[in-house]
């Protein structure tokens, strides 16, 4: 049996939609952020970096095709 993933929405989340018509519900905690995202097919996340936090991704349908950049280079 799979287990499902479970949102905590009791905090106030905040909806927004990206112009690649990406749906994310921002939940900011003290400690943490979780960023719940709905891409559509074929979005194209932008360019972008952490330098302070740790970014993890969990896919729960479909599928994701991750790139990173090393030293500038793809």
């Amino acid at each position: 049996m799979r287990e499902r993933l479970e949102i905590d929405r009791q905090g106030k989340g905040i909806h927004a939609v990206k112009e690649n018509r990406t749906a994310v519900d921002y939940f900011i905690y003290p400690e943490y952020e979780i960023h719940l995202n709905s891409l559509p097919a074929g979005a194209v996340q932008e360019w972008h970096y952490h330098s302070e936090i740790e970014e993890i991704l969990v896919v729960t349908k479909g599928i994701l095709t991750c790139k990173w950049k090393e030293e500038g280079k793809v």
